[in-house]
């Protein structure tokens, strides 16, 4: 197995990593001419045939050629092959552009595509020449080769990559100038690089006019490689053609789950910080419904959250967005695009409350119970199989989660507050307080209260009570506005009194909290007095 150590090995000398660098620019083509041109001729004739007969004379003068190519290279040299190569190819695919936007003889199309890949640079051939002249039988010669490969490997990954963006962008003219400008552009830096300047030929390889092609193996393998390229060229320019033919793109739905948090309390809100949390949902789903609005798409999916429906403390650009998100689905169902929001409730395997365990821990306390990766997939599943736009999943703890909800205003609220039952009070900090000060008249109302409080401020700071500054302002204790949601939460439950978020962020204490708490005990002495 050949090591990276000796790959860098291989690449520290500046002339290697310079002519590697030309020759892989030169050979870019290799991976996004063919498919360019598929894709050329057949925007313009609405026929995959026309384009596939394009596609099939490109490779055809290609493979034809291109030992002839190797051969005068063998005899005389590079330069003058590379140099005439680097002129014709683009000039080959320039002009077919321009013959099929005339549109020009289907024939002068064929015969144009057929010219590109007969002129096409054999700069491959050069690489392995030169890295034989270069290493001799240095160990490093097999790394060479084997970098070689690598590089062949990753232009045919790259290439139709680049294609599909180009075409996504512009045009599939436009791919194919892209490639004649690598080819030519290409070919001439690997014309400059040091290898071409001291190029020797060698004597043996220059004797025999055919050389290897006269040799009794090169036709059977001519034969292998002519098999071996038909199959797979049917299977590029077959698949997407009966994929258009069936009406069935090659994109079938999409799933927009873009997402971006900047939570804080609403007066510090800012346009800047509600643009960069609303831009990635509104303007994603704008851009995807646009890009996709002349396909038959079986679906298109938009992931918002549980923060549209109930709101979510330091989270009001992220609630908007998502609420964009259930608006824009019922507007493109109404224009028959199958559409459905997705309000997400909390995931425990994955994505961003999965990885702040303080997060998790707050929404459990407020009923918001996590799901699985494999729950959440197979709700998904339910929802894709139903009819509905808009749907919310979710796993509640409903007792716990009404009890939160109910004390808030707002239309969810309301609606809660009319469904729950009547319940016994769960303040028990409030009663626990209440016993205090009725066992223990002698001591300190504001003194007891505080203890109370400050156990429970304690217990959300992870901290200790005697650690604690009573009546320092709980920003300057560390609170965070998640720290003071999660406070707002413990201290509602505990007491029965709803403390917001901005008011424990800004200048209330332990002590100012507890003269709130134990101001709504006061009336109960007072009818115990005599």
């Amino acid at each position: 197995m050949i090591s990276l150590a000796r790959y860098a090995a291989l690449l520290r000398p500046r002339e290697m990593r310079q002519t590697i660098a030309a020759s892989l620019l030169g050979r870019l083509p290799i991976g996004m001419t063919g498919l360019g041109i598929l894709l050329l001729v057949q925007s313009a004739s609405q026929s995959f045939a026309r384009g596939g007969a394009a596609t099939a004379c490109y490779v055809i003068g290609l493979a034809a050629v291109a030992p002839v190519l190797g051969r005068l290279i063998d005899r005389h040299g590079p330069r003058s092959t590379l140099v005439a190569c680097a002129i014709a190819f683009p000039a080959a695919l320039i002009a077919l552009v321009v013959a099929v936007h005339e549109p020009a003889h289907p024939l002068l199309i064929l015969a144009l595509a057929a010219a590109a890949g007969a002129t096409f640079p054999p700069i491959t051939v050069c690489m392995r020449t030169y890295f034989r002249h270069r290493l001799g039988d240095d160990p490093l010669l097999a790394a060479a080769y084997s970098l070689e490969s690598v590089l062949i490997e990753l232009v045919f990954i790259v290439g139709p990559m680049l294609v599909a963006l180009f075409v996504a962008l512009a045009s599939p003219a436009t791919a194919v100038m892209f490639s004649a400008g690598c080819g030519c552009i290409g070919t001439l830096l690997f014309l400059g690089s040091p290898p071409l300047r001291g190029w020797r030929i060698e004597a043996g390889r220059a004797r025999s006019l055919l050389g290897p092609l006269g040799e009794r193996g090169f036709i059977a393998l001519s034969g292998v490689i002519l098999c071996y390229s038909a199959a797979f060229g049917l299977l590029e320019i077959g698949i997407t053609a009966y994929a258009t033919e069936r009406g069935k793109p090659a994109l079938a739905g999409v799933l927009h789950a873009a997402m971006v948090l900047d939570d804080g309390v609403f007066t510090a809100m800012t346009p800047e910080r509600v643009a960069g949390v609303l831009r990635p949902k509104a303007h994603g789903a704008l851009a995807l419904h646009r890009a996709t609005e002349q396909l038959s798409l079986d679906f298109f999916l938009l992931f918002s959250s549980i923060a549209s429906l109930t709101g979510g403390v330091g989270q009001s650009n992220y609630a908007a967005a998502n609420a964009f998100l259930d608006g824009f689905a019922h507007f493109l169902r109404g224009r028959g695009v199958p559409a459905i929001s997705v309000n997400w409730g909390v995931l425990s395997d994955s994505g961003v409350v999965a990885r702040n365990p303080a997060l998790m821990r707050l929404l459990r306390d407020q009923g918001m119970r996590g799901m699985s990766d494999e729950e959440a997939l197979a709700g998904l599943g339910m929802i894709l199989s139903g009819t509905a736009g808009q749907v919310a999943c979710m796993k509640i703890d409903w007792d716990l989660f009404s009890a939160e909800l109910a004390a808030a205003s707002g239309f969810a609220g309301d609606l809660l507050k009319s469904a729950r039952v009547a319940q016994p009070s769960k303040a028990r900090g409030l009663l626990s307080l209440a016993e205090q000060l009725a066992e223990n008249p002698g001591k300190s109302p504001i003194e007891l209260a505080e203890s109370s409080v400050g156990a429970v401020v304690a217990a959300v700071l992870r901290t200790s009570v005697d650690r604690l500054e009573l009546r320092r302002p709980l920003n300057a204790a560390g609170v965070d506005s998640l720290m003071a949601t999660e406070l707002s939460v413990a201290l509602f439950r505990e007491y029965g009194l709803r403390f917001s978020v901005l008011d424990l962020l800004r200048t209330l204490s332990v002590a100012d909290v507890a003269a709130r708490i134990l101001a709504k005990l006061k009336p109960a002495p007072a009818e115990r007095s005599p």
